[in-house]
């Protein structure tokens, strides 16, 4: 027997299996496996019969909200558009008056970082962060931290920082830094004010991570 001629049989008969149909998304013409276009009408009666490059990108396009989604970033964020172009060659310090839409920066640097690297991201309150780090399972909770890809430490200047606090931030800052991490960072001061407040050897390395990213403008949580 011809095991040549018996590939041949075998691909068409695979070929006999399938439909050309029209992607939903993009038009483009495209054979699908019978049985996968009858579960496709089956589902949506046809309305979303995708070729094989759009079902690749509507999968993606899923992790990526997922990872989004745990990220526990504020989501609604993302509505807004950020007052900065968003640079993604490192981390960002970015500082100004309340209100003027610094977290919603911070949070589309976070959402770009995902999706560009394919890797998770976290979104940490500082004061939150300094709470759950003196409680049940700290260690883990703060290693897990640490050693997160892509990280948003929001509000950093809010908290009373005890000297133990200091300590705890220092060796987070510390690790990422060492493993070039990406940390994004808010605060309403300056980062020369923010050293008052966490001690230079935070702010020192903070700066040799981070761009300095200001933001201004009036509080849009104001009341028109």
């Amino acid at each position: 027997m011809n095991p040549f001629r018996s590939l041949q049989t075998k691909y068409q008969e695979l070929l006999d299996d399938c439909i050309e149909v029209s992607c939903t998304n993009c038009g483009a013409a495209t054979r699908l496996p019978a049985e996968r276009v009858a579960k496709m009408w089956k589902e949506d009666e046809g309305r979303s019969i995708l070729c094989e490059e759009c079902t690749n990108c509507k999968h993606d396009a899923e992790v990526h909200r997922r990872r989004l989604r745990e990220s526990d970033m504020p989501l609604s964020a993302l509505d807004y558009e950020p007052k900065r172009s968003l640079q993604l060659d490192r981390g960002a310090y970015v500082w100004g008056p309340q209100g003027t839409g610094k977290t919603t920066y911070a949070c589309h640097l976070l959402a770009a970082f995902i999706k560009g690297s394919e890797r998770p991201g976290k979104f940490v309150s500082v004061a939150a962060f300094l709470l759950r780090a003196r409680g049940y399972e700290a260690h883990e909770f703060v290693d897990g931290v640490s050693r997160m890809p892509h990280l948003v430490l929001d509000d950093m200047d809010k908290p009373n920082f005890t000297e133990e606090a200091k300590a705890v931030l220092f060796e987070v800052i510390r690790h990422r830094e060492e493993r070039k991490l990406i940390t994004i960072i808010t605060a309403n001061m300056s980062l020369n004010d923010l050293s008052k407040v966490v001690g230079p050897a935070i702010a020192s390395r903070v700066n040799g991570m981070c761009r300095i990213v200001k933001i201004e403008g009036k509080d849009m949580r104001d009341n028109p």
